[in-house]
């Protein structure tokens, strides 16, 4: 028999989890809205262990394969020696199990086949703007089947298209959020010609507090010459390297900066989102750039502050001028701090 799985909820966590437990017996479909790291996957524990108590087919549906490896090691914890089908890309384990947890690009292959389906991180790429998946969530569904999402940044259709919006504006260790403040600089700094004294003295100001920095830039074209820019302008100690999605050392990099081995890493929008680094600060550079969306700078502002011996840090919007989505941006992170402060919820 399954052990309930163990794990800590806080009261407003528990209170989503009590409804959405409610919610998915009465066939409703929810949106769980919780700021980067409310620690919203625990929320699903209860659900997906009523599920599974009532034979339901579930599926727990993730855009990224390297998050399906990293929540199905979880699972296998928690759920300990409850079998889980896990499928995406590179693998596929099938189990006799009613549990499946897979990338979004497998669930097409599932027809009319789940009683429950529950999408993680619904705003990343590529379900977001991607009909045919978004289709294939709801004809994995069995008839009376029920979708949950759970995203920090869902778009205006998602929170349309679901029967109740379930808000966490707080973090798991009840501190606000950091909010990202906007510096401006003059053009050239964009393309490399010019020297930033800001970031000169900002990185300089950090690594004497002993902390570390992550450079979001918009393009992997800009990843080389930033950073033989970063190591012209500072001293030879400073170690400073960079990492793109296609990057075949990139994990050993995270690991490496994740150990204290970098200073300074550089990245494009890959680390927006499922990576935590303690005494982080962060700086996006050109920020007004199309591909900075307000989904992803609210995202790569989320890397910050996220554990309760290190709440807050610097995010700086780097730009030459002021794009609506960095407001945007800004103003949503803002409206969640109002909000768990309206609710009580902040600890300050």
């Amino acid at each position: 028999a399954l052990k309930r799985p163990s794990v800590k909820l806080n009261d407003v966590q528990e209170l989503a989890s009590v409804r959405l437990v409610e919610n998915t017996r009465k066939d409703l479909s929810t949106l769980v809205w919780a700021v980067c790291g409310a620690g919203k996957t625990e929320i699903v524990y209860e659900v997906i262990y009523q599920a599974i108590l009532e034979s339901k087919t579930i599926c727990l549906a993730i855009p990224r394969r390297d998050v399906v490896k990293e929540l199905s090691e979880r699972f296998y914890r928690d759920f300990s020696g409850y079998p889980i089908s896990v499928l995406h890309g590179e693998e596929k384990v099938l189990e006799e199990s009613n549990f499946y947890i897979m990338t979004t690009h497998q669930l097409v292959k599932y027809y009319n086949y789940f009683d429950i389906v529950i999408i993680d991180e619904v705003d990343a790429f590529p379900y977001s703007g991607d009909e045919c998946l978004e289709n294939g969530a709801k004809t994995s569904l069995k008839n009376n089947g029920v979708l949950t999402f759970l995203s920090a940044t869902p778009s205006n259709k998602i929170k349309a298209s679901v029967d109740e919006v379930i808000k966490i504006p707080i973090r798991y260790h009840r501190y606000l959020l950091p909010v990202p403040k906007i510096k401006i600089e003059k053009e050239e700094v964009f393309d490399f010609s010019k020297k930033s004294r800001f970031l000169l003295e900002f990185i300089q100001m950090k690594l004497n507090d002993k902390r570390r920095i992550l450079i979001f830039v918009p393009e992997v074209g800009m990843c080389e010459t930033a950073v033989l820019y970063f190591k012209n302008i500072l001293s030879k100690d400073v170690i400073v390297d960079y990492v793109y999605s296609e990057d075949e050392n990139r994990s050993e990099k995270i690991r490496k900066f994740y150990n204290w081995g970098i200073d300074i890493l550089i990245t494009t929008t890959i680390l927006e989102r499922g990576v935590t680094f303690d005494y982080l600060d962060v700086i996006i550079f050109d920020a007004k750039h199309i591909n900075f969306s307000k989904a992803a700078l609210i995202q790569i502002s989320g890397r910050v502050g996220r554990k309760n011996y290190d709440n807050s840090g610097d995010i700086v919007f780097l730009s030459d001028k002021i794009s609506g989505e960095m407001k945007a941006a800004i103003k949503e992170i803002n409206y969640m701090n109002n909000l768990a402060e309206y609710r009580k919820l902040a600890r300050r």
